[in-house]
């Protein structure tokens, strides 16, 4: 999960103010539920499925998911995910659902991300010893200082406890522990609120469930082989800089490895670090972990 500016793309037509297809569909609901009584069926939202809004989500996110970072075009079509749920809550601890749901946000350009189904719905998932459900579906944790009347003069006072990567920075709250060579995502922080967000947001978007996990790992791999192929060249060049020579015959011999190294960089610049890569945020912070242990000779090599 990376940070994404909302701001850097265009609203899209569907759901961009007054007069808009989300503003008319919005009316017929607000008519709608003036009469709604629970256990009624949900107003069916429509707008926020259109073409230009899927279209704008996917451009953000670079065709990934928005919470687990995966690549999803190739295999799946993405799904229109609610921040806030519109049609009902899951309540927390207990059975049964609020309802309805955050139905005023359904096709709010705030509200709406992209999603694989993994992370959208809830689904089993077999790990080692059992099989498990995830995904985050109608759930919607608040702090339990927040008021739970769940309307829209509320919103104000809610805390939630799911990360929304355009409200905030997932990188300062989430980190990965290598366990087993294993990626497990956990929280940055030890306690508080950061703390019970990231616990929220991994335990229901499935940031650990054992797919993914797998596929963080070959990233994990790809990237650590390639870093350790950089060490080797930088290895050779401290040998040559220690080397009593002229220092044309010097430079002559360590142009072509610095050139190599830069080549290397830009390698895993392009095909792990850059935001448009599946698992960026555990590359980055990956690479940014190796930087500083190497710091002098890669910052050399990276300036030049």
């Amino acid at each position: 999960m990376i940070f994404r500016d909302k701001a850097s793309v265009a609203i899209p037509a569907s759901c961009n103010g007054q007069g808009s297809k989300a503003e008319l569909e919005l009316q017929e609901a607000i008519t709608y539920y003036q009469t709604y009584k629970v256990g009624q069926k949900s107003f069916s939202f429509k707008v926020y499925k259109n073409d230009d809004i899927k279209d704008a989500l996917e451009a953000l996110f670079e065709k990934k998911c928005a919470y687990c970072e995966s690549e999803y075009s190739h295999i799946q079509p993405m799904e229109v995910e609610h921040y806030r749920p519109k049609g009902r809550i899951k309540k927390e601890n207990i059975t049964g659902y609020i309802s309805p749901g955050y139905w005023w946000l359904a096709a709010d350009w705030d509200n709406l991300l992209p999603s694989c189904i993994d992370c959208n719905r809830k689904r089993q998932h077999k790990t080692k010893n059992a099989q498990v459900t995830l995904g985050k579906a109608d759930h919607f944790p608040l702090h339990p200082d927040s008021n739970d009347p769940r309307t829209e003069a509320s919103l104000v006072n809610e805390t939630p406890l799911l990360i929304n990567p355009c409200n905030e920075d997932p990188s300062q709250k989430l980190i990965f522990a290598n366990i087993n060579d294993k990626p497990i995502a956990i929280s940055l922080s030890k306690n508080g609120l950061s703390k019970l967000q990231v616990d929220s947001s991994i335990k229901y978007y499935g940031l650990n469930r054992p797919n993914l996990i797998e596929a963080r790992a070959k990233t994990h791999k790809a990237l650590l082989r390639s870093l350790m192929d950089i060490e080797e060249d930088l290895k050779l060049k401290e040998t040559v800089v220690s080397q009593n020579i002229h220092r044309a015959a010097k430079d002559a011999i360590l142009d072509p490895i610095e050139n190599r190294l830069r080549g290397k960089l830009k390698y895993i610049k392009d095909n792990f670090l850059d935001t448009s890569n599946p698992y960026s945020l555990l590359s980055n912070k990956m690479f940014n972990y190796w930087v500083e242990t190497l710091k002098s000779n890669v910052i050399q090599v990276v300036n030049k």
